[in-house]
């Protein structure tokens, strides 16, 4: 009777997780077509074919904010399917796009001054990801959910673009809720520890994370020099970065 039992609830167990699990591959499937840049007359029927279904569009739009693809996936909601969504769901969507474009703005505004300045001081820079990738890939800074600034600078130039960075008012973050000391941002000293590190200024409320590896040397053995090597200048906003 017992074993009978516990085979029962694990098939409803099962049954449940089944259920879920099919309920959060809808809701990828929906995001993965929404969160493309041009969709094609394909993805669309797909999508016509799962609006036909129950959506949760919550938890879609969840999904959408963990793979930071929230602006393309509420872009794209309005264009094909906007009716389909919940006016709730909607109304949390405006506002997280209208906030996200203040902070691309913002961003976007302060990558230009930054390679600029680090320029002037005979630092040759590469920014990567972030709004510059944005606007490569959709001509648009705010079409991906704003975060940082992540700039790559020699190894040989960190106390220079710390300095910088400090000039602008941009403070070291708390490394596991404590201060660093002063000295442990020393170019000889901090690369010994770390690969890169983040930086905030509450002046303008724009992170910057400094490189001076991508990655540490055991997961990836790309040199500063061969970076160099394939080195490009954009246009973006007008100026060359």
């Amino acid at each position: 009777m017992i074993q009978t039992a516990n085979r029962q609830s694990a098939t409803r167990a099962n049954n449940q997780i089944g259920r879920s699990c099919s309920a959060a591959l809808t809701e990828s499937e929906v995001v993965l077509i929404l969160s493309r840049n041009s969709p094609d007359e394909r993805a669309l029927c797909c999508l016509r074919q799962l609006l036909t279904g129950f959506i949760d569009w919550p938890l879609a739009a969840r999904i959408a904010d963990q793979h930071a693809v929230l602006p393309m996936f509420y872009a794209n909601a309005k264009r094909f399917c906007w009716n389909f969504v919940p006016v709730e769901v909607q109304q949390l969507l405006k506002q997280y796009a209208w906030e996200n474009s203040l902070d691309s703005l913002k961003i976007a505004s302060e990558l230009p001054v930054l390679v600029s300045a680090l320029e002037e001081r005979g630092v040759w820079c590469i920014p990567f990801k972030g709004p510059l990738l944005s606007e490569r890939l959709y001509n648009d800074a705010s079409m991906r959910g704003a975060g940082d600034l992540d700039i790559i600078v020699p190894e040989d130039a960190i106390d220079v673009a710390i300095e910088l960075l400090s000039s602008r008012e941009y403070k070291p973050c708390k490394w596991r809720n404590k201060d660093l000391p002063a000295a442990f941002f020393r170019g000889n000293v901090i690369n010994r520890f770390c690969h890169e590190y983040t930086f905030f200024s509450a002046e303008t409320g724009v992170t910057v994370d400094l490189h001076w590896k991508i990655l540490p040397p055991a997961f990836f053995s790309l040199s500063n020099k061969d970076l160099l090597l394939h080195r490009k200048e954009w246009s973006f906003r007008g100026e060359k970065v």
